[in-house]
């Protein structure tokens, strides 16, 4: 009752995921190309002894228009004592009109108060002075038998020029903080999105490691519990269901998982209001049984395990209040190779 959880949480077992990869994807094998230019600039904190402004501007290729942001406080209002601030701008396209040529913002933007009332119209022009070259922050990467060819860039930007309030407050920007306390040089910025995919007929997918899933219910109790290892780490997650508690957690660190035990500590809170509960304590190990080779389809996946099954001995301890010990004895437990194949037909 718990797997579906436990599967948006385990990424590192796609092998789980056949209920998402089995919408089908168009039938054409051209590869796809995503393409977005953005140009903007933030300017997170402007203060002066007339009030406090935070701006930011961007233009991205997939809108017609640039669309500008701006917060500003009137003493004794300031982001600290008042996070909804005293006036800010509409954001409305039809209350704004802004232009970028180049690396030049201007316009104007309608103001309104917290409650929405027009207050006046604030006025700007701002530059993006370039702090360095244009750099690649893309490559070339697999997925399986994909290839994705990312061709991004970013170049940083500092700003020059000023905000002029509907009330007649002027804020000079010019060298203003960038996002998240970013350094001036870093406050504007230029950044293409330039990713290719192929596209095969046939997609194939390739791991090795060892899966652990667990779906256990009692007339008092369902425990739902997951575990992967393979060369990009261990990852865990458990689900406790109970008519007092409802607790759950996951981890990519705190588990250590090989073809003998599994063993460790998962931390654990209270789904409904996120209060930490304590650890799920882990402790089992495995001996090596039969050699299989596991073959399931659902729609275009046809999937392919070949390895050893394992046979789990050991227990997981929940910190319920008492302690709930669950036997693992009848977990699913598999060590090898795993290969998903998806063909993708052509359209009639």
């Amino acid at each position: 009752m718990f797997r579906t959880k436990w599967v948006v949480a385990v990424l590192s077992l796609p092998a789980l995921l056949l209920p998402f990869w089995s919408a089908g994807p168009a039938a054409a094998n051209e590869p796809t190309h995503f393409f977005v230019r953005s140009i903007g600039f933030v300017c997170s904190d402007v203060r002066t002894p007339g009030g406090v402004v935070q701006m930011s501007a961007e233009h991205a290729s997939e809108f017609e228009t640039p669309g500008v942001s701006i917060t500003y406080w009137v003493p004794p209002e300031t982001p600290e004592n008042a996070p909804d601030s005293t006036y800010r701008s509409s954001s409305l396209i039809t209350d704004q009109r802004v232009t970028l040529t180049g690396y030049r913002f201007e316009g104007s933007v309608l103001m309104e108060d917290r409650d929405f009332n027009p207050v006046g119209t604030a006025t700007f022009v701002v530059e993006l002075i370039a702090t360095g070259d244009r750099e690649d922050v893309g490559g070339k990467s697999k997925f399986g038998n994909r290839n994705i060819h990312d061709k991004s860039t970013e170049q940083f930007f500092k700003v020059a020029g000023s905000v002029t309030l509907h009330d007649g407050a002027v804020f000079d920007l010019t060298d203003c903080t960038g996002p998240d306390g970013a350094p001036p040089g870093q406050a504007g910025h230029d950044h293409t999105t330039d990713v290719r995919t192929t596209d095969p007929s046939q997609f194939v997918l390739s791991r090795s490691g060892i899966l652990v899933l667990c779906d256990i219910a009692t007339e008092t109790y369902a425990v739902s519990f997951g575990a992967s290892a393979e060369s990009t780490g261990t990852s865990g997650e458990v689900r406790f269901l109970s008519d007092a508690v409802s607790l759950g957690g996951e981890t990519g660190s705190g588990l250590a998982l090989t073809n003998e035990t599994l063993s460790g500590r998962i931390a654990v809170e209270d789904v409904e209001t996120g209060e930490p509960l304590g650890d799920a304590v882990v402790d089992v190990t495995f001996t090596r049984g039969k050699h299989v080779e596991l073959r399931t389809q659902e729609g275009p996946i046809r999937v392919t395990r070949v390895g050893f099954l394992l046979t789990p001995t050991g227990t997981i301890t929940l910190p319920t209040s008492p302690a709930t010990v669950v036997d693992m004895s009848s977990c699913f437990a598999f060590d090898g190779r795993e290969q998903q194949k998806e063909h993708r037909p052509d359209e009639a």
